[in-house]
């Protein structure tokens, strides 16, 4: 997976890191949204349908995130897709989390649906997590 545009891995904390920065996401702590699909519930597992953002390459499927803490971003609109721009010759994101392929992203959601996570956190070892056990 990727976060961010190639020329932009500068790793910041949520109040440091800027909207629009094509920095990846900051560290701290997010939540995991539900999925979403285009065509609704209806359509879940179509990875192949209409695009959710077409002028972004956010591809057929999206799980946003929601920044949680410690204190706030002025980031937004963070999401977890495909990062379709790659096929272009262009990867990277606009400080999403991008995944590769349709199997990486098929991979994900089977975790999601197995495990339901919703806490996800984002360490660049600036200071702002949890130290790990």
């Amino acid at each position: 997976m990727c976060s961010g545009a190639p020329g932009r891995q500068i790793f910041k904390t949520a109040l440091n890191s800027k909207p629009k920065s094509f920095e990846p996401l900051p560290e701290g702590k997010w939540y995991i949204e539900n999925i979403k699909w285009p065509g609704g519930k209806d359509h879940k597992d179509d990875y192949s349908g209409k695009y959710l953002f077409p002028d972004i390459g956010v591809g057929p499927v999206s799980t946003p995130l929601t920044y949680k803490k410690p204190n706030s971003t002025r980031r937004s609109a963070i999401e977890i897709h495909i990062d379709w721009n790659r096929r272009n010759g262009f990867p990277g994101t606009a400080g999403c989390v991008g995944l590769y392929s349709i199997a990486d992203y098929k991979l994900f959601v089977s975790w999601l649906r197995e495990t339901e996570p919703r806490d996800f956190y984002v360490d660049w070892n600036l200071g702002t997590c949890p130290p790990q056990r």
